[in-house]
C-alpha cells in the first residue's frame, strides 16, 4: 500500500454558516457506487458512508491511494451544498498534482480570496504567487524581463520596473527612479588648473539635469562616480564643439549613459540668443561688455549634432526663466528650438551634451581670449580679479539720474543671481557737502545698498566701496544713481565686477 492522503475537510453551507450535521458520501470515480474511506492513515477502520461532519463542518478523511474517489457533500438534510461535488480525486495522485509545476497542477488547483473587502475577487493561488518575483525564481543571471511572464522586470542592476506616483505628482514614475538620490547642496566648486583645464571635486554625481536659481530640473535621479581625473579640458572635454569659443562662458557637465560605470565630464558653451525669428535663434557674442547683436559662429562637430538634446532657457521676457526645451536642429550660427517661449535678443541658452541619457551642470567658468579665468570659486560665491562693467547707461562723472539700468548678463555667469562689484569714484570739487551712491534692485525706489560719505575739506575726495553684493530681481540687471549735494561732482567712476553668487 503506498502513501496515504489525509483530508482535513471544512464545509459550508449556502449562506456561509459551517455546515454542522452535514453528510460526504464517497463513490467510485465517475459513478454512483460506494466507496470507503477510513479513520486512520492504518486503513483498518473504514469510516460511515456518508461521512457525518461536526459542529465546525469539519472531517478527516483517509483515502486508499490506490483508488480514485468521487465526493458529494450534503447538507444533514441531504440538501447538496455549493461545489460540493469533486470526481476523479485519488490520494496520491493529488498530492503530485499539488506539487506540480505542469500547467492547470500545483496552486492553480487551490482557490485564493482575500479578505476585509466585499469586492474581493476569487482567484487561484498561482495567480496570487506570480505576483511576487525572487531571483530564485531563476536559475540563470540577468534581466527579467516581460518576456518571463506577468511580473515586473528587473534589469541587471537590480533595478525594478514597478510604477509609483509621488504626494502631488500627476504621473506615474519608475520605482527605481524614484529611490533614486536627490540632488541638493551647492553646486561644485570649480577650480582653475591651468590656461585650458579646471577641476571638479565631487565623488559621486546625482544626475540632477540643469540647475537654476539653488533648484535642479530633474528630480530623483540615478547617481555615478565621478571619473578618476576630475579635471575638465578645453581641448579633449569639449562637449559638441571640434574647438573652444574664445570669450564665452563655459559649462560643466558630469553625463553618463545607463550602464556605464562612471561619469565622464564635458563642457558646454552658454548660448546667447540675437534677433528670434519663429523658433530660430541665431547666435551672438556672449562674452563681456557685448551691448550690440554682434552675430557669432560655433565650431560644432556637425550639423544638428545638437538636435534632440535638452536646452535650458535661462533667461526671456526679462526675467530669469528655467525652463527646458529640446533643441531640433543646429548650424554654425543658430540653433532651433522646440519651444520658443518668449526668448528674444540678449537672452542666454545652455545646450546639454549631446549623447547623453544623464546630465548634471556642475559650475561654470570664462574663457578670455586665450585661456580659462583664474577664480575663487566657493561653490556659491565666485571671486576674481575681473573688469570694470561698461554699460552704455552707465556714466564715469557727474550726476546719475534715478534708476538708470545696468546690464551685467556677459560679465559674469549667466546663471549667477548676484553680482559682486567694487564701486570707486572721486569727487572733485572744493566745496564740502555729501555725496551718496544708491543700488537698487528695479526702476522704483527700492534702493537695497547705499554707499554715503561726508566731504569736509577743499581737496579732492576718492572713495571705494569694495564687496558690494546686489542681487537680481530681474535677469541680472541692477539699478544705479547718485545723490547729495555733491552729486554733479563726481568723476573718474568706475564699477568693477569682482565675483558672483551663485546659489
Amino acid at each position: 500500500m503506498t502513501a496515504l492522503t489525509a483530508i482535513k475537510y471544512h464545509s459550508t453551507k449556502a449562506d456561509g454558516s459551517d455546515n454542522s450535521g452535514g453528510k460526504v458520501f464517497t463513490y467510485v470515480a465517475g459513478t454512483t457506487t460506494p466507496q470507503a474511506t477510513y479513520t486512520t492513515a492504518a486503513l483498518t477502520t473504514p469510516n460511515t458512508n456518508p461521512v457525518i461532519l461536526d459542529s465546525t463542518g469539519r472531517a478527516s478523511i483517509y483515502l486508499d491511494p490506490a483508488l480514485s474517489y468521487k465526493f458529494v457533500v450534503t447538507d444533514s438534510a441531504d440538501v447538496a451544498v455549493p461545489e460540493g461535488t469533486v470526481d476523479n480525486w485519488q490520494g496520491d495522485a493529488l498530492r503530485a498534482d499539488l506539487a506540480s509545476t505542469a500547467a492547470g497542477k500545483g496552486p492553480a488547483l487551490l482557490g485564493f480570496a482575500q479578505t476585509g473587502d466585499a469586492g474581493a475577487v476569487d482567484r487561484t493561488l498561482l495567480e496570487k504567487l506570480r505576483e511576487i518575483v525572487s531571483r530564485a525564481d531563476y536559475n540563470t543571471d540577468g534581466d527579467f524581463s516581460s518576456a518571463k511572464g506577468n511580473k515586473p522586470n528587473i534589469d541587471g542592476l537590480g533595478n525594478l520596473d514597478a510604477k509609483v506616483t509621488r504626494a502631488g505628482a500627476a504621473l506615474q514614475e519608475n520605482l527605481s527612479s524614484a529611490l533614486n538620490d536627490i540632488p541638493a547642496g551647492p553646486r561644485d566648486s570649480i577650480i582653475y588648473v591651468n590656461a585650458t583645464s579646471v577641476r571638479v571635486s565631487r565623488n559621486h554625481a546625482p544626475m540632477g539635469g540643469f540647475r537654476v536659481r539653488g533648484h535642479y530640473t530633474r528630480g530623483r535621479a540615478p547617481t555615478f562616480a565621478m571619473p578618476a581625473s576630475k579635471a575638465a579640458s578645453t581641448s579633449s572635454n569639449l562637449g559638441a564643439e571640434s574647438a573652444v569659443h574664445t570669450e564665452n562662458w563655459y559649462a560643466v557637465f558630469a553625463c553618463a549613459n545607463s550602464g556605464d560605470g562612471a561619469a565622464v565630464l564635458r563642457l558646454m558653451p552658454f548660448l546667447r540668443a540675437g534677433t528670434v525669428s519663429g523658433s530660430n535663434v541665431p547666435l551672438i557674442k556672449a562674452g563681456e561688455g557685448v551691448h550690440a547683436l554682434t552675430a557669432t559662429t560655433y565650431a560644432w562637430g556637425g550639423t544638428n549634432n545638437l538636435a534632440n538634446t535638452d536646452c535650458l532657457v535661462i533667461s526671456e521676457a526679462g526675467a530669469f526663466s528655467g525652463r527646458v526645451t529640446t533643441i531640433t536642429a543646429n548650424v554654425s550660427g543658430q540653433v532651433t528650438l522646440q519651444t520658443i517661449g518668449t526668448v528674444g535678443a540678449y537672452d542666454f541658452l545652455l545646450p546639454a551634451p549631446p549623447g547623453f541619457a544623464y546630465y548634471v551642470y556642475l559650475g561654470c567658468f570664462y574663457f578670455d581670449t586665450a585661456e580659462v579665468r583664474n577664480i575663487a570659486d566657493a561653490g556659491s560665491v565666485v571671486k576674481a580679479k575681473m573688469v570694470n562693467l561698461a554699460d552704455p547707461n552707465f556714466t564715469s562723472g557727474g550726476a546719475v539720474a534715478l534708476a538708470v539700468e545696468l546690464r551685467c548678463g556677459g560679465y559674469i555667469s549667466p546663471l549667477a543671481t548676484a553680482v559682486v562689484m567694487k564701486d570707486t569714484h572721486t569727487v572733485s570739487t572744493a566745496s564740502t557737502g555729501t555725496h551718496a551712491g544708491y543700488f537698487w534692485h528695479d526702476s522704483s525706489s527700492h534702493e537695497i545698498n547705499q554707499n554715503f560719505e561726508q566731504k569736509t575739506n577743499a581737496g579732492n575726495m576718492t572713495v571705494t566701496y569694495d564687496g558690494i553684493e546686489l542681487p537680481f530681481s530681474q535677469w541680472q540687471s541692477i539699478w544705479y544713481s547718485t545723490g547729495g549735494t555733491l552729486a554733479a561732482s563726481r568723476s573718474d567712476a568706475s564699477l568693477e565686477i569682482k565675483g558672483w553668487i551663485e546659489p
